[in-house]
């Protein structure tokens, strides 16, 4: 990338059939992916949940080690585009393994943490949310700081972090160039994304050999559904919580089910009179005045050896629903990843997961489906899937 031959190592889950996201794991100065590979323990997490990982390596600098170009002093005259070549790679590993583009995140520890500000800050249209472990927000960034797309962000920080210090260094006296604290930074993008409420729990203390325990800042109600984490791990120090340090919580655990619980933004568009339709995402309220604003009253049916008139839409559940002009309505909700449909004997309607799949990949252990009657409707008619 840029002229130069970059590095990264790609984990992928055991099933590959359908793989949930892709997550960036970015090491931290001195480090390289190979360590990350095992300091985070991410690919097990990986295997659990069916997402991929990818490690990539950073440059080296003067001083001969891998960072990340996130505009520290000593690193003033590098030139390196990390922004541009993790961008790169993510479009890359998107169209190359077909991944969902509403499903790739970063992490990173460190130098990579802060990293991973920068990609919140300058890439929210390909990473959809950042997790920085030990990380902070650098004050430069902080006054060009401007999303395409509201991104949602999860920091967790040790109290004791004697590298990245939780209070900042405005004044630069530690010599990486002025940061935020991390409360302070965590204020940054709560009122960048105009986040309502907050909440804030001790989490069980489940290691009290550890030297630390762990209390959860959590804003909500912000744009776009995003939201804004802060672990506050008291008495940590400069760790990968469940690694090293504290051992309350599983950080890449914590992180996966912060990236998987992000809502995914879906457009529909329908046509003039009757059209197909299902619940594709996981919604907080499927009534279909409400995710269908402009369709006709009274005309959402179900099929079950006759049409039966419904108020709510079920996942895996198809209908028919008919609307007075052509449009678009924007659902946003949790991606739905699999489902098991119950289904009678003769014609069903169906719905699907959030991802277009092939017919190929449906399991139909009971033999039940007959080959070649799934279809699909246009303005054009039925069409064989």
């Amino acid at each position: 990338f840029d002229g130069i031959t970059r590095e990264y190592y790609l984990h992928l889950p055991d099933q590959i059939g359908s793989v949930d996201g892709l997550v960036f794991v970015l090491h931290g100065l001195g480090g390289n992916a190979n360590g990350m590979i095992g300091y985070s323990q991410m690919n097990q997490v990986a295997n659990d949940n069916g997402f991929a990982v990818v490690y990539p390596n950073g440059t080296f600098d003067q001083g001969g080690n891998r960072f990340w170009n996130v505009g520290y002093e000593f690193h003033s005259f590098e030139t390196v585009d990390d922004v541009g070549f993790l961008v790169a790679l993510a479009q890359f590993l998107q169209a190359e393994y077909n991944l969902d583009p509403d499903r790739i995140f970063s992490t990173g520890f460190s130098n990579g943490g802060d990293m991973c500000y920068l990609l919140g800050c300058e890439a929210s249209d390909v990473f959809k949310a950042v997790a920085p472990v030990a990380g902070c927000l650098m004050e430069w960034i902080t006054e060009s700081c401007s999303p395409q797309n509201p991104i949602s962000l999860f920091e967790i920080h040790g109290t004791q972090d004697n590298v990245t210090w939780w209070d900042g260094d405005l004044d630069n006296i530690g010599g990486w160039g002025a940061y935020l604290g991390t409360l302070q930074g965590i204020q940054f993008w709560s009122e960048m994304n105009n986040c309502t409420e907050s909440t804030s729990e001790f989490l069980p203390n489940l290691n009290p050999n550890d030297g630390s325990m762990v209390i959860s800042h959590k804003h909500l109600e912000c744009t776009n559904s995003t939201e804004v984490w802060l672990y506050e791990v008291n008495g940590g120090g400069h760790d990968w919580p469940g690694s090293s340090g504290n051992m309350d919580i599983n950080s890449s655990e914590e992180i996966w089910e912060f990236f998987n619980n992000q809502n995914t933004i879906m457009n529909v568009d329908y046509v003039p009179d009757w059209n197909l339709v299902g619940l594709a995402l996981d919604v907080a309220d499927a009534s279909y005045n409400i995710l269908f604003s402009e369709s006709i009253e009274g005309t959402l049916f179900s099929f079950n050896n006759g049409y039966i008139s419904e108020i709510y839409l079920v996942l895996g559940e198809g209908y028919w629903l008919r609307f007075g002009g052509s449009g678009t309505t924007t659902i946003t909700g949790t991606p739905v990843n699999d489902l098991t449909i119950s289904l009678d004997e003769g014609w069903n309607l169906i719905a699907g997961i959030s991802n277009p799949i092939n017919i190929l990949e449906i399991e139909d252990p009971d033999g039940v489906i007959v080959p070649g009657t799934v279809y699909g409707f246009t303005t054009e008619g039925y069409s064989s899937a």
